[in-house]
């Protein structure tokens, strides 16, 4: 299970980084581990062309626990694009938020602050709360 978890994190900080070269920003998106330790992308759209993020949220929040509840799945992630401040006074940093759920496990919140540069994207550091 270690393993596939490893993979999921890796996963969603994969795809994050593809969408922000491309787009410079994302709306969040998800994976689950299901009852094969496969990883598998899990996305939320509440429709209209340009839907608040915390609805897509809410949308892939609803959609987890439902995985969950019918156990479907062992794990889940939950993927935004944000700001970060290691402390109330520095500036916050663009970064990606990976929320990993592994019940019945608090949700462990990996940061990945980042830069985008002419396209190209750099992982400034990986931080855990």
């Amino acid at each position: 299970m270690e393993q596939a978890l490893a993979t999921l994190l890796r996963t969603m900080v994969h795809h994050a980084t593809v969408f922000l070269a491309d787009a410079a920003e994302f709306y969040p998106f998800g994976g689950v581990v299901d009852r094969q330790h496969a990883v598998v992308p899990l996305s939320a759209s509440p429709g209209g062309n340009f839907p608040k993020s915390a609805d897509v949220l809410a949308l892939l929040d609803k959609a987890i626990d439902e995985k969950f509840r019918q156990q479907e799945i062992h794990a889940a992630a939950i993927v935004a694009d944000t700001t970060f401040r290691a402390t109330p006074e520095s500036a916050p940093m663009n970064a990606v938020r990976v929320t990993l759920l592994v019940p019945p496990a608090e949700p462990a919140v990996h940061y990945y602050p980042y830069r985008v540069v002419a396209g190209k994207v750099s992982i400034l550091d990986h931080i855990v709360y």
